[in-house]
Parts: C-alpha cells; sequence; structure tokens
C-alpha cells in the first residue's frame, strides 16, 4: 500500500494527513497539547480514531507511548544528548533501520522482512513522505509510528538516530 505524507495546512487545524494514490485523504492527525508533552490522534476515512500517540518531553528526552488497535502498543524514546531513538513494539520484535534525521528509515521485523518503507517523495511540487506498507494487517501500528517520528522531526527532533 503506498500512500503519502504531509503536513495538514488546512483550516481544521490538524498536524498531518495522508492520502492514497489518488489523492484522497484516507488517514488525519490531529493534535492537543497537553502537560508535559502532546497526545496525538490517528483518525481513518469514516472518522473513526485508530490510535493514540502519548508524547512526554522530558529534557534532555523525549518519550511516545502509541497505543493502536486492538491492545497494541510501541514506545519510543529520542534521546537529543545522546542522538539515539529506541523502539519497542509491544509482542513483536521490530526495529528502525536507516536515517531518521532524514526521515527515511524502514521498519523491519525480526527475521528481516521490511514491513515499512519511509521516505521524501521526490515528485515535483510535492513536498510529502512517501510511506509503502508490506502488509495491511500492520498499517494502523506503522503510521503510527511514522507520524510519531515525523512529528518529532517536524517539532525540532532533529537529533533522532535509529539503534538496533
Amino acid at each position: 500500500m503506498r500512500l503519502f505524507l504531509k503536513q495538514d495546512t488546512s483550516e481544521e487545524g490538524g498536524c498531518f494527513v495522508i492520502l492514497d494514490e489518488s489523492g484522497d485523504i484516507c488517514f488525519r492527525v490531529t493534535g492537543e497539547p497537553v502537560f508535559g508533552g502532546t497526545v496525538l490522534y490517528l483518525f481513518g476515512r469514516e472518522g473513526l480514531r485508530l490510535a493514540r500517540i502519548r508524547q512526554y518531553a522530558m529534557q534532555p528526552y523525549c518519550f511516545s507511548v502509541i497505543t493502536a488497535g486492538e491492545g497494541e502498543s510501541a514506545t519510543l524514546l529520542q534521546n537529543p544528548a545522546g542522538g539515539k531513538a529506541l523502539l519497542k513494539v509491544s509482542r513483536k520484535n521490530w526495529r528502525l533501520r536507516g536515517d531518521i534525521i532524514a526521515r527515511s528509515f524502514d521498519l523491519i521485523d525480526a527475521s528481516g522482512r521490511v514491513l515499512m518503507i519511509h521516505g521524501k517523495c521526490w515528485e515535483p511540487r510535492r513536498s510529502y513522505y512517501e510511506i509503502n506498507l508490506n502488509e495491511e494487517r500492520n498499517a494502523v501500528l506503522c503510521l503510527s509510528i511514522a507520524v510519531c517520528i515525523d512529528y518529532l522531526a517536524s517539532c525540532g527532533g532533529k537529533t533522532v538516530v535509529a539503534i538496533n
């Protein structure tokens, strides 16, 4: 499944929209500031909330907790001082590979199978990031991880590097 993530510039004030290949919005990400950080929500095409991302900003760390689907969860720890990011996904042995600072990374499982590819879309007049999902059953959790990383990067989290 080929999708495109871009910052939401609509009057509705969301954070991101995720478009399909025909340019239709299939997911929307909204957010709100809360004590100690931010809460982001991933909504599907019908407006149903699919995931919640709680980001805690505790200097010098940024800690994100993703809750998606039926009991699926992931955590992402960013340490700007050490320039590292650590991902832990519940009941799965997934890891990040690539350059998170450049937002060019893959999400892979324990066997090395690629679950998601995330990178800059180089098409003319587009300021998007392309996301390729290889398994629809993992789409919500994969997209939530991508949104979490993109949000950190777009809000100044410039020192994130994948470690594994």
